[in-house]
């Protein structure tokens, strides 16, 4: 029995569309800059109606976006009322969407704190949600999606702050 692993990285819709109907190996997850202030919400619901796994790299944003991000009063005050982090708030969000977000972090508190969330009995509630999709600009550190051709090669880069 042979067992792999196909994922694709920083696909937009489109391409991922094309994707799905050209590859002989269909791909089963999909990683995405998503944080806060970049939902990627058409791409999670075609991840949804497609039964892929969209994975959330930088889930806090990249280096120039996460302090910003996580000072937003919003989740500061989620955060304060639920008694955990804003971090922890974001991490949720994540999860309650359905996208599996990979914090990295160098700290074994962070580490523990993080791991936590997936366990914990606390949620977000709707209105919770609503409030942090309000903060989504479609703003990213990375390429946009349709600068990356589909073998992944980046035809141009313009980083956006």
């Amino acid at each position: 029995m042979r067992c792999f692993l196909s994922r694709r990285c920083s696909f937009g819709c489109a391409q991922l569309r094309a994707l799905l109907r050209h590859a002989r190996v269909r791909p089963s997850l999909v990683q995405q800059e998503i944080h806060p202030y970049n939902s990627e919400e058409p791409l999670l619901q075609l991840c949804r109606s497609e039964r892929l796994v969209l994975i959330a790299h930088s889930p806090f944003g990249s280096k120039r976006l996460r302090a910003k991000v996580l000072s937003e009063p919003i989740l500061k005050d989620i955060a304060a009322a639920k008694g955990v982090t804003p971090e922890q708030v974001v991490l949720r969000w994540h999860l309650q969407r359905g996208v599996l977000p990979i914090p990295s972090s160098q700290s074994e508190v962070h580490i523990r704190q993080n791991l936590g969330v997936a366990a914990s009995d606390w949620a977000l509630s709707a209105q919770d949600m609503d409030a942090i999709a309000g903060l989504n600009r479609n703003q990213r550190a990375w390429p946009k999606p349709n600068l990356v051709n589909p073998t992944g090669t980046i035809i141009a880069a313009r980083l956006r702050t």
